[in-house]
C-alpha cells in the first residue's frame, strides 16, 4: 500500500485511493466469516457426537504452555465479554468464544486428531499447514494488513 497518496481535500476530508480498498478484501472476508463459523458447527457436532453432553469438557490447549477446557475457558471469555455488556449481543455458545487459531488446535491436536481425521482427504500436517493458511489470510485482513486476490484462493 501507498500511505503517501492520501490528499486531504479542501475541508479536512481525506481522499483515500481507490486502491486501498481492493473488492476482493470484502469477499475475502465474507469466505473467512462463513468458512469459520462452518468449522465451529463442524467442532460442535463432531465433539457432540463423540462425547455427547461432555462435550464441552474437551481439554483445549489455548497456547504452548496453558490448556483449559472448552467450557472454562469460554467461561472465562464471557465474563471479560461482560464489561463489554452494552456492545453486540450476549453470546453463551462455548464454541463461539474459541477462535479460529484454537480450533485449528483442537482439530490437530494429538489428543484429538484421531476423532477428527476422518472428514479430511490428507494428513495431518499438510490439514493443519492448510487451515494455518486459512488463518494467515483471516489475521492479515483483521490486522488491516494487504492480501493478495491470490490468497482468497
Amino acid at each position: 500500500m501507498d500511505w503517501k497518496t492520501a490528499q486531504t481535500q479542501t475541508g479536512g476530508a481525506l481522499n483515500v485511493p481507490k486502491r486501498w480498498l481492493h473488492l476482493h478484501y470484502y469477499e475475502a472476508l465474507n469466505i473467512l466469516f462463513r468458512t469459520e463459523n462452518a468449522l465451529r458447527v463442524f467442532v460442535y457436532v463432531t465433539l457432540k457426537n463423540n462425547h455427547f453432553d461432555k462435550w464441552s469438557d474437551t481439554v483445549i490447549h489455548v497456547s504452548e504452555d496453558e490448556q483449559s477446557t472448552i467450557s472454562a475457558l469460554a467461561k472465562k471469555r464471557i465474563t471479560q465479554a461482560q464489561g463489554f455488556g452494552y456492545l453486540g449481543y450476549e453470546i453463551t455458545s462455548p464454541l463461539m468464544h474459541l477462535n479460529s487459531g484454537e480450533l485449528v488446535r483442537l482439530i490437530t491436536s494429538d489428543t484429538h486428531w484421531n476423532m477428527f481425521k476422518r472428514y479430511f482427504k490428507g494428513k495431518r500436517e499438510i490439514i493443519r499447514t492448510k487451515l494455518d493458511e486459512v488463518g494467515t489470510v483471516r489475521n492479515s485482513l483483521a490486522h488491516f494488513r494487504p492480501i493478495k486476490y491470490d490468497d482468497i484462493e
